[in-house]
């Protein structure tokens, strides 16, 4: 089996090195120190396809298979580790999306969070049970054309830049893994 990277691979690695050691390296340990958001890198992360990795060309994004998006985000974390963090999280939204969303919903957020022009959080994470996302409690109730939401989440992912969350909910509380449902929000109102 050969483990060495493809041409395109190997172009990524160097593009994302360069830009990783040449703009985030040199900003790192002021952001790390001073909880800042690199939001003026972060456009530039979109255009150099970072921000859409596993996004659908057709939504602006690079569509990356899963291997050339991590070697990418290994280059990226060898200048910023939490930037990295917020690649993979990323990856992830536009995977979610990709898949599961509405065309509108894909249509409205994906172009511009793979162009680094929007920021989504991942609201997945319970107190009790971290991102086991078949243990979570949260729970969402149809009312109307809306959905109440009642839990607690923490450790949101990139709610400090945030402009909408995807949130993980369970609407058949007795059904496990198979209850969870995903929604995108763009406000939650508390109480």
């Amino acid at each position: 089996m050969d483990f060495s990277f493809s041409q395109e691979q190997t172009l990524v690695a160097e593009s994302v090195r360069s830009f990783a050691r040449d703009v985030l390296l040199p900003k790192y340990a002021r952001w790390d120190r001073n909880d800042e958001f690199p939001r003026e890198q972060w456009p530039q992360m979109g255009a150099l396809g970072l921000l859409g990795m596993r996004v659908p060309a057709e939504y602006g994004g690079s569509d990356f298979e899963c291997v050339t998006a991590g070697i990418a985000m290994e280059e990226t974390a060898r200048g910023d580790f939490n930037v990295c963090y917020g690649l993979l999280n990323s990856c992830f939204v536009g995977e979610l999306l990709g898949t599961f969303a509405s065309e509108t919903v894909k249509r409205t957020w994906l172009p511009g969070m793979a162009s680094g022009q929007k920021v989504l959080c991942v609201c997945l994470t319970e107190p009790h049970c971290g991102s086991d996302a078949a243990a979570i409690r949260t729970s969402a109730v149809r009312r109307g054309d809306r959905w109440v939401l009642n839990g607690e989440k923490s450790a949101i992912t990139l709610l400090m830049a945030g402009h909408a969350g995807v949130v993980f909910a369970k609407t058949q509380p007795d059904a496990g893994s198979r209850g969870v449902q995903l929604s995108l929000s763009r406000s939650i109102r508390l109480g």
